[in-house]
Protein backbone atom coordinates (compact mmCIF):
# COMPACT_ATOMS: atom_id res chain seq x y z
CA UNK A 1 0.00 0.00 0.00
CA UNK A 2 1.78 3.16 -1.25
CA UNK A 3 1.03 6.82 -1.02
CA UNK A 4 -0.85 8.43 -3.88
CA UNK A 5 1.02 11.22 -5.68
CA UNK A 6 -1.36 13.86 -4.31
CA UNK A 7 -1.08 12.58 -0.76
CA UNK A 8 2.71 12.40 -1.02
CA UNK A 9 2.85 15.99 -2.27
CA UNK A 10 0.57 17.09 0.57
CA UNK A 11 2.63 15.19 3.13
CA UNK A 12 5.87 16.72 1.84
CA UNK A 13 4.34 20.18 1.99
CA UNK A 14 3.51 19.64 5.65
CA UNK A 15 6.78 17.82 6.46
CA UNK A 16 9.50 19.29 4.23
CA UNK A 17 12.92 17.68 4.41
CA UNK A 18 15.67 19.66 6.12
CA UNK A 19 17.64 21.83 3.70
CA UNK A 20 20.87 20.18 4.82
CA UNK A 21 19.65 16.91 3.29
CA UNK A 22 19.90 18.34 -0.22
CA UNK A 23 23.44 17.61 -1.36
CA UNK A 24 23.06 17.13 -5.11
CA UNK A 25 24.69 19.68 -7.39
CA UNK A 26 25.73 20.03 -11.00
CA UNK A 27 29.37 20.04 -9.87
CA UNK A 28 28.88 16.67 -8.16
CA UNK A 29 27.26 15.32 -11.31
CA UNK A 30 30.24 16.51 -13.36
CA UNK A 31 32.70 14.91 -10.94
CA UNK A 32 30.84 11.60 -11.01
CA UNK A 33 30.08 11.39 -14.72
CA UNK A 34 31.87 8.31 -15.95
CA UNK A 35 29.18 6.81 -18.16
CA UNK A 36 26.13 8.34 -19.84
CA UNK A 37 23.74 6.18 -17.81
CA UNK A 38 25.32 7.32 -14.51
CA UNK A 39 25.18 10.93 -15.70
CA UNK A 40 21.50 10.76 -16.62
CA UNK A 41 20.63 9.00 -13.37
CA UNK A 42 22.42 11.70 -11.37
CA UNK A 43 20.57 14.44 -13.29
CA UNK A 44 17.24 12.75 -12.55
CA UNK A 45 18.17 12.50 -8.85
CA UNK A 46 19.03 16.21 -8.75
CA UNK A 47 15.77 17.19 -10.44
CA UNK A 48 13.82 14.95 -8.06
CA UNK A 49 15.48 16.62 -5.07
CA UNK A 50 14.74 20.09 -6.40
CA UNK A 51 11.11 19.13 -7.00
CA UNK A 52 10.74 18.12 -3.35
CA UNK A 53 11.62 21.56 -2.05
CA UNK A 54 11.65 24.04 -4.95
CA UNK A 55 13.28 26.87 -3.03
CA UNK A 56 15.55 29.33 -4.76
CA UNK A 57 18.38 28.97 -2.23
CA UNK A 58 18.55 25.21 -2.82
CA UNK A 59 18.60 25.76 -6.57
CA UNK A 60 21.29 28.44 -6.15
CA UNK A 61 23.42 26.04 -4.12
CA UNK A 62 22.95 23.25 -6.68
CA UNK A 63 24.14 25.37 -9.62
CA UNK A 64 26.72 27.68 -8.03
CA UNK A 65 29.90 25.61 -8.33
CA UNK A 66 31.28 25.03 -11.80
CA UNK A 67 31.40 21.33 -12.63
CA UNK A 68 34.70 19.93 -13.85
CA UNK A 69 34.82 19.03 -17.53
CA UNK A 70 33.51 15.52 -18.05
CA UNK A 71 35.53 14.76 -21.17
CA UNK A 72 32.37 14.74 -23.27
CA UNK A 73 31.50 18.12 -24.80
CA UNK A 74 27.82 17.16 -25.02
CA UNK A 75 27.58 16.44 -21.30
CA UNK A 76 29.46 19.63 -20.45
CA UNK A 77 27.09 21.66 -22.63
CA UNK A 78 24.11 19.90 -21.07
CA UNK A 79 25.24 20.84 -17.55
CA UNK A 80 25.61 24.46 -18.63
CA UNK A 81 22.19 24.48 -20.27
CA UNK A 82 20.61 22.82 -17.23
CA UNK A 83 22.19 25.40 -14.93
CA UNK A 84 20.80 28.19 -17.10
CA UNK A 85 17.34 26.60 -17.17
CA UNK A 86 17.24 26.02 -13.42
CA UNK A 87 18.45 29.56 -12.73
CA UNK A 88 15.90 31.21 -15.00
CA UNK A 89 13.08 28.96 -13.78
CA UNK A 90 13.77 29.84 -10.15
CA UNK A 91 14.48 33.54 -10.65
CA UNK A 92 18.19 33.15 -9.92
CA UNK A 93 21.04 34.76 -11.82
CA UNK A 94 22.63 32.40 -14.32
CA UNK A 95 26.07 31.38 -13.04
CA UNK A 96 28.87 32.78 -15.20
CA UNK A 97 30.37 29.37 -15.79
CA UNK A 98 27.18 28.24 -17.54
CA UNK A 99 27.51 30.95 -20.18
CA UNK A 100 31.08 30.19 -21.22
CA UNK A 101 31.72 28.05 -24.30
Amino acid sequence: MGLEADSLAAWLEQHPPAHARFKASLAAIGRGASELEDFLSAVRDLLDELALVPESRIVARAIAEEPPLTGDARLDAYLGALAEHLAVSSGQPVPGWALRP
